[in-house]
């Protein structure tokens, strides 16, 4: 199996969970959701936390199921807010074989396993979403929080410190539940049009700095494709995550003689 394959089937999973909208989990039991009663509210702000320090870094173990492809593989990762996400994917714990960087406006992955360097731009993965996806969108997916700015609802209640959302974006069907009106505990998003059906779930929260950080999560996706259906999983869980004060490392070369090719 090429690296490159499998590297882009994990963007494709995180950006086809970006059609639906929300839910979390925290150290306390949250109830189900209800049902919506109310009529469609348009375009409800969402908010956002504020980071306790401009920069943060973390390690995780990351695991793909994909038809004909189940692999495992740790990451490194450290983001700049808004500006900047830089990742490195090893193999048997010591064995660098792809490095990245998204910015505001692109991304470049070194495919080391096949001498690769894949490009593209952020507008690429709106195909994916019913809205704009950027960098602060990505690093605050990965962190387990409300990952979007704004949202149609067409149902809306509170219970305790969790707040409970259904509605549709366009054809996208969607129900979920944030904490403490920044982090999201679970979600799920379907398509009849499409015949897709993603789930999203964060747990393990836990305190790092001024705020809460999921250090594990889901996301499932099932669709039908030429009539039979296909399942797909992405597993995220984070060793360590820490805030930090200094901008670390986040330099991208590409070597010379790898082949470039473009994320589509």
């Amino acid at each position: 199996m090429k690296f490159n394959s499998w590297l882009l089937c994990c963007l494709s999973l995180v950006l086809l969970f970006s059609s639906c909208k929300k839910r979390k989990t925290t150290t306390g039991p949250i109830d189900s959701l209800g049902t919506a009663t109310s009529s469609k509210i348009p375009a409800v702000k969402t908010e956002w936390a504020d980071w306790p320090q401009p920069f943060w870094t973390a390690k995780a173990k990351i695991s793909v199921q994909h038809p004909g492809m189940n692999v495992s593989f740790q990451m490194s990762i450290r983001c700049e807010k808004e500006q900047k996400l830089w990742f490195s994917a090893q193999a048997l714990g010591f064995i660098e074989v792809a490095r990245g960087i998204v910015t505001r406006d692109s991304i470049v992955v070194l495919d080391k396993f096949n001498n690769n360097c894949l490009v593209g731009g952020l507008n690429s993965l709106e195909s994916y979403v019913p809205f704009p996806m950027g960098i602060s969108q990505l690093q605050h997916f990965l962190m387990g929080r409300v990952f979007w700015d704004s949202l149609f609802v067409a149902g809306q209640r509170k219970s305790g410190d969790s707040t409970y959302l259904s509605g549709n974006q366009g054809n996208i069907f969607y129900s979920g539940s944030i904490w403490q009106r920044y982090f999201l505990a679970a979600a799920q998003a379907s398509s009849i049009e499409n015949q897709t059906k993603v789930s999203l779930s964060n747990s393990q929260f836990k305190p790092v700095g001024n705020t809460w950080i999921s250090y594990r999560k889901e996301l499932q996706s099932s669709q039908v494709l030429d009539g039979k259906p296909q399942e797909s999983g992405l597993k995220i869980e984070f060793t360590r995550f820490e805030f930090i004060a200094q901008r670390p490392e986040m330099e991208l070369e590409i070597p010379s003689g790898y082949e470039r090719k473009v994320i589509k």
